[in-house]
């Protein structure tokens, strides 16, 4: 299996807050994607905005070092009631609405419970929309996936109304809440899911590890990588199974005329 190291200098020129401009969030020209936050311009320790208004001792959001020791900057939010969440506010780009959108992405980690001071029990990821107060996305107490681990959480947008400007309440519903979120993502009604759904082109094949990405299926080609910004950060010619390693990240993968989006740790 062929290797391919990259070192990547991911010019993300963003100038991030809790209400975005034009300029701080570029269109991915490869798969139509929005970037809403993904928390790496900001100061660790700065507050961030919650949807029930003024944070208090027990209830606030702040940007963080990620728990995993990673080396990234991620959201924290700390409740003790249930209600609040993070909030954003986006300027999506100009002519576009939240209707122009078929899905939202994020990664979510969950703390450990510890008795009467991190219940994070109820696992209800709710998703509201301009301050709704029922949520759009409401998972019901399911579980969605373990706890102290990083998880990748996708659901589709239909129905959705809105001007340039949009309101994004999301997070976990729970009584003694502390938890991480990160890469929150839309995509575009004509962009890829996060499901890796393929198209256009030859199919491949597509492994992501911690710090690498494998392409496999391929007998002869080349592939394009690109990031979230739409920066291609890797144009290599493969053959059989190719390894790239890669900053953590989201990115899309073009062989040959079929293009996924995948998630590296």
């Amino acid at each position: 299996m062929k290797t391919i190291t990259f070192s990547l200098i991911l010019s993300l020129s963003f100038v991030f807050s809790t209400g975005l401009t034009n300029a701080q969030a570029r269109i991915n020209n490869v798969n139509a994607t929005f970037l809403v936050q993904n928390f790496e311009a900001l100061t660790v320790g700065s507050p961030l905005t919650i949807s029930t208004g003024a944070a208090t001792a027990t209830n606030y959001a702040l940007v963080a070092d990620d728990p995993t020791g990673a080396g990234n900057k991620v959201g924290r939010i700390v409740t003790n009631y249930y209600g609040p969440l993070f909030r954003f506010v986006p300027t999506l780009p100009t002519g576009r609405t939240i209707a122009d959108f078929k899905e939202i992405s994020f990664r979510i980690w969950f703390k450990a419970a510890v008795t009467g001071v991190i219940a994070n029990n109820y696992k209800s990821v709710f998703v509201k929309f301009d301050n709704t107060s029922a949520p759009y996305v409401n998972t019901n107490n399911a579980e969605v996936g373990p706890r102290e681990s990083w998880i990748a959480k996708a659901y589709p947008l239909t129905g959705l109304t809105s001007g340039n400007s949009v309101i994004i309440d999301l997070g976990l519903f729970t009584e003694l809440g502390d938890y991480f979120l990160d890469d929150v993502v839309l995509t575009y009604n004509d962009g890829i899911s996060t499901l890796n759904k393929e198209i256009q082109g030859q199919s491949f094949g597509l492994i992501s590890e911690k710090g690498k990405i494998t392409v496999t299926g391929v007998e002869k080609g080349t592939a394009n990588i690109y990031n979230i910004s739409g920066q291609q950060v890797v144009s290599a010619l493969i053959e059989g199974s190719t390894t790239f390693t890669l900053s953590r990240g989201i990115y899309l993968v073009k062989v040959n005329g079929t293009t996924k989006k995948c998630i590296v740790e």
